[in-house]
């Protein structure tokens, strides 16, 4: 299917793999489009290749920049470098088309429906889109789905005038008549508003006029406000809505002026907030800020998982303000034919956003019109096709591998070491997002790529599946790879409850094939010769390892028990499994401590100790928090035994104390992801490995999820030793 993006400061039509929907999504054939010439502008010029200069005038970059050259060296800081000066973007946010098919979770929408799209990122100028439940809106009978595409910027515009507080006869100003500005004095008027449109462009006010402003004022500053003031018997509006968008303040201060005193001003638009504080202050103005679509916005468990507001809670969602914008389409008291300037098919792109980034007037709007009955004849059922993006290369005995999920990790860590490695081929990569399938495919030379993981499964080509999804993925995917056939390399997690490690564990009892868990640790060249010194000395050992973790927030998705497992089960196996690695025994007991939440930003989960003895008398510790400063390493390991230490810091540096061994230390982190894949090679190839067994990896897994509940629960839980391997 074809798709837009932008790049380099303008925009390509590309072809791309189509999307799936999962159980949470609704798949559409788009038929229409809407491009919001002011946003779209703004994001296809931030795609402009910036200069070093630029870089580094940008705080934010340089401290992103700083961090990685600590951990990743200079060539991988380099690189990143260099895509921050050319980044990417998915164009389109507001759609509407025909549903092809629908999630298991979706019960009251049917392929068929004409539905109308919301979302940057998912509502795209696409051919087709996989779009979540509660951005989606059904269409009625008689609004067409070139006016029903315009749903998203309504329902900006209703939350906005929802945010003002408007009431029957009340004056509201509109400051700025772009497209939703314009969308805004249409339902002003529609709620019985007395409405007085205000821009700098005559034409544009003009407009507003036509479609029901009761007044229209070009003006270009507070100077201006005679016709204003004469209209409102010198008292000002009763709540003004600022839609106009650029990086100055005059449109804010502006809006200070036109209100009345204790009146409302509403910022929907992208500008400065340099405020006059004195007409602030002597109006006792409220003044508050319009976010998007309305309450459920940002939310993931609203936009991505469907899990609705109660109607008697939030009367208006961004879904529910979508429908009330539809039925204004609908009663006819909205319309939107005067804001279309042109309609373009989509392979017209390029020409289409020439007229937008060029000088002079801009169109209101553009439409793209798409042809989704060449889809929808097909069926309800939409097979997502590959894209061949290389011709066939020799096999000379590889590892035929096939990767479902292309995010931040998979490009820094484990791309980079497979293409590197010779013992690989890389068949298909899969990922949710057609753009990322197709750019990631080309980038690292795999032949296929596809945004349906059923397909790689299919796939006779691979043999090795490799999982680097969101975590709440991997344990499903992990048994549907065994069933398929194909041997398995996951990243942490492998799972995040008990009765997945359990499934995890019988499905690989019945298909009698590997699954490899990525706890890269263990293969550092550093903790490599611990490992070998250790030997040398014997046991027990006491080993200390603090983890500087640094914060995050509880907002994000790792911090999310359903989706990332939290930091205990998503990271802290890593951990446990190097413990288990280096001890070389069973575990007796564990006892946890964690600092209270409710602390300023504590999180119980994310600050605590795990103190853990072991059969052969060795005592371990893992001191893991989210409380200390950036400045300091990230990782630290002591390692006390037999009148010697071994003392392990940030994977850059090691010292070996009362062996005959100097100190290593390497110019940036090697925590052993390169020596991991070489391992995986060998071990798939039948070579001699010292690749992790499942047994290891089912340790460390369940290990993590007792810790976790430990910490969540704060009663003694004594571990089970039983392994996959002993029951």
């Amino acid at each position: 299917m074809q798709q837009v993006v932008a790049k380099a400061g303008s925009v390509e039509v590309i072809d791309v793999p189509a999307p799936t929907n999962n159980e949470d999504e609704v798949l559409v054939a788009n038929a229409y489009s809407v491009v919001s010439t002011g946003t779209e502008s703004v994001t296809i010029e931030r795609t402009e290749p910036r200069s070093y200069l630029d870089v580094l005038k940008d705080p934010k970059l340089m401290g992103k920049a700083y961090r990685r050259l600590r951990g990743a060296g200079v060539k991988n800081t380099l690189e990143a470098v260099r895509e921050s000066r050319a980044p990417k973007n998915v164009l389109g946010y507001s759609s509407a088309g025909i549903v092809l098919a629908v999630g298991r979770n979706v019960t009251d929408i049917n392929p068929g429906d004409r539905v109308a799209c919301a979302g940057a990122g998912v509502a795209n100028h696409a051919e087709i889109v996989s779009v979540p439940r509660n951005l989606v809106a059904k269409v009625p009978a008689s609004v067409g789905l070139d006016a029903a595409a315009f749903a998203t910027l309504g329902s900006i515009a209703t939350h906005a005038m929802r945010r003002v507080g408007g009431q029957l006869g009340e004056t509201l100003a509109v400051v700025g008549t772009g497209l939703i500005g314009l969308l805004g004095v249409q339902i002003a008027h529609a709620a019985g508003m007395r409405v007085i449109a205000i821009d700098k462009d005559p034409g544009r006010v003009q407009l507003a006029k036509s479609l029901g402003a009761d007044l229209a004022i070009s003006i270009e500053g507070p100077e201006q406000l005679e016709a204003f003031y004469a209209a409102t018997d010198g008292k000002g509006a009763d709540g003004v809505v600022v839609f106009a968008s650029g990086s100055g303040s005059e449109a804010v201060r502006l809006a200070s002026h036109l209100a009345r005193d204790r009146g409302r001003v509403v910022v929907v638009g992208m500008v400065g907030l340099d405020l006059e504080r004195g007409v602030l202050y002597e109006k006792e103005l409220d003044l508050s800020m319009s976010r998007s679509y309305g309450p459920g916005r940002y939310d993931p468990s609203y936009e991505e998982r469907g899990i609705d507001y109660p109607f008697s809670y939030v009367r208006w969602t961004e879904n529910r303000n979508m429908q009330s914008f539809l039925r204004l389409l609908e009663t006819g008291q909205v319309a939107v034919s005067k804001l279309v300037g042109d309609v373009h098919p989509l392979a017209d792109a390029k020409k289409a956003y020439e007229s937008l980034l060029a000088t002079g007037p801009r169109p209101i709007s553009i439409l793209f019109k798409y042809s989704p009955e060449k889809y929808v004849t097909e069926g309800p059922k939409l097979e997502a096709p590959v894209l061949q993006l290389l011709s066939p290369r020799s096999t000379g005995g590889q590892v035929k591998v096939g990767l479902v999920g292309a995010g931040k990790f998979a490009k820094e860590f484990i791309l980079p070491n497979l293409k590197g490695n010779p013992a690989f081929r890389l068949v298909s990569v899969v990922s949710s997002s057609p753009v990322n399938a197709k750019e990631t495919g080309e980038k690292y030379g795999f032949e296929k790529c596809g945004t349906d993981f059923a397909d790689l499964l299919r796939d006779r080509e691979v043999d090795l599946v490799i999982v680097a999804t969101p975590h709440n993925l991997h344990s499903s995917m992990v048994v549907e790879s065994l069933k398929a056939g194909k041997t398995v390399f996951t990243e942490k997690p492998l799972c995040l409850t008990e009765a997945e490690l359990e499934e995890v564990a019988r499905t690989v009892s019945d298909t009698r094939l590997p699954v490899y868990v990525g706890f890269n640790r263990r293969y550092s060249p550093m903790i490599v010769k611990a490992k070998e010194l250790l030997k040398q000395t014997g046991g027990p050992y006491l080993i200390s390892y603090r983890v500087n973790a640094g914060h995050i927030p509880p907002s994000h998705w790792l911090q999310d028990p359903r989706v990332g497992g939290g930091r205990i089960i998503g990271e802290c196996g890593h951990f446990f499994d190097l413990f288990d690695f280096l001890v070389g025994s069973s575990v007796r007991s564990v006892k946890v401590s964690s600092v209270p939440s409710g602390t300023g930003r504590v999180v119980s989960h994310d600050n605590f100790v795990v103190s853990m003895d072991w059969e052969d008398g060795s005592v371990t510790s893992l001191t893991y928090t989210s409380l200390g400063s950036n400045a300091m390493s990230k990782e630290r390991i002591e390692i006390f035994g037999g009148s010697k230490s071994i003392v392990v810091d940030d994977f850059k540096t090691a010292e070996f104390l009362g062996y005959s061994l100097g100190p290593i230390r390497f110019d940036r982190q090697d925590k052993g992801h390169a020596e991991e894949f070489g391992q995986l090679a060998k071990a798939l190839s039948g070579r001699e490995s010292t690749m992790i067994s499942f047994e290891e990896a089912y340790k460390a897994t369940k290990t993590s999820i007792l810790v976790d509940r430990m910490v969540r629960s704060s009663e003694p839980i004594h571990p089970d030793s039983q392994t996959p391997a002993s029951r």
